[in-house]
């Protein structure tokens, strides 16, 4: 029982030969703390250290579990490095935008654009209106959430009188008649007086 099959074997000494050279890659990070590592890194090369360390220990992670038995394809470890990979992309996408601004801002320069000033009264404009445009979508926004919570309101209560509303409908009706009924004598003894007084 001492003993392995020697593919175990294999398999052992390639996974440990793998975390030596996890420790030497980590070696200069772990050297010195973090915060004095980012001092001089720009900030897209910071958000590539963070995301390069959350990948790593999200990958140490993923294979710590392979050895447990655990499939990590159904852990939420997979949608934790997917995340990290979308941003990764992100970052490469922000690097590409800034690479081609700078060769633009060469070519403005070349071309003799680069003395264009800004007009701040315009900037002023366009940025108020659009906080004033977003102020109103918030104020619409919260005034049909109110409307949309008296529906709900006004159907839960319509829900809860409809019980009652079947018993009290007769009744209703009922009352309703003979308030028209009220009426129309009232309508009648003012139409007799009038002809009455018409006639005199």
């Amino acid at each position: 029982m001492d003993e392995l099959p020697p593919q175990l074997e294999a398999g052992l000494a390639a996974v440990d030969g793998a975390i030596d050279e996890v420790e030497v890659a980590l070696a200069p990070l772990l050297a010195a703390p973090l915060s004095q590592t980012r001092t001089d890194l720009s900030a897209v090369e910071s958000a590539k250290l963070d995301l390069g360390l959350a990948y790593s220990i999200n990958s140490l992670f993923w294979i710590y579990l392979c050895t447990q038995g655990v499939s990590p394809r159904d852990h939420p470890v997979k949608a934790e490095l997917n995340r990290i990979r979308d941003c990764m992309k992100r970052i490469k996408g922000v690097q590409g935008d800034a690479g081609s601004q700078a060769v633009e801002r060469q070519r403005e320069d070349a071309r003799g654009l680069n003395g264009l000033k800004l007009n701040k009264k315009a900037a002023k404009r366009f940025i108020e209106a659009a906080i004033k445009n977003d102020a109103d979508d918030a104020v619409e926004t919260e005034a049909a959430e109110r409307a949309q919570k008296r529906s709900k309101k006004g159907a839960a209560d319509d829900a809860t009188d409809g019980a009652k509303g079947k018993k009290n409908s007769k009744k209703n009706r009922k009352d309703s008649s003979e308030d028209n009924t009220v009426e129309q004598k009232k309508s009648k003894k003012k139409k007799k007086k009038k002809s009455e007084k018409d006639t005199n």
